[in-house]
């Protein structure tokens, strides 16, 4: 995954009310009634953090008679999930060189 990919994962999940949206999501789908219901704002608020979700890939909505039915898709996050890991691999290797350097000193 490309970090330009990555850009619009981090924007959308910069908001604490989307990460929110983002847990309810995790433990099972939601419609929009429901999932209002968990939050303290407007249906065109929480309908606009729910684009940002679903513009960045995080969420899908299926539209089931008059209600929107929201389910995370969790693949996006596995990406996200293989850049921090990558980055970590990075640091780790710089702290093993530390110590090695550190070690010579003594």
């Amino acid at each position: 995954m490309s970090l330009a990919t990555l850009d619009p994962i981090f924007d959308a999940l910069a908001s604490e009310h989307r990460r929110r949206i983002v847990d309810h999501l995790a433990v099972s789908p939601l419609d929009t009634p429901a999932l209002g219901a968990k939050f303290n704002m407007s249906k065109q608020a929480l309908n606009r953090h729910i684009v940002v979700l679903e513009d960045a890939g995080l969420i899908e909505r299926r539209l089931q008679g008059r209600v929107h039915q929201l389910r995370l898709v969790s693949d996006p996050l596995d990406g996200v999930s293989e850049w921090v890991s990558h980055v970590r691999r990075g640091w780790q290797a710089n702290l093993d060189r530390l110590a090695d350097v550190l070690e010579q000193q003594i």
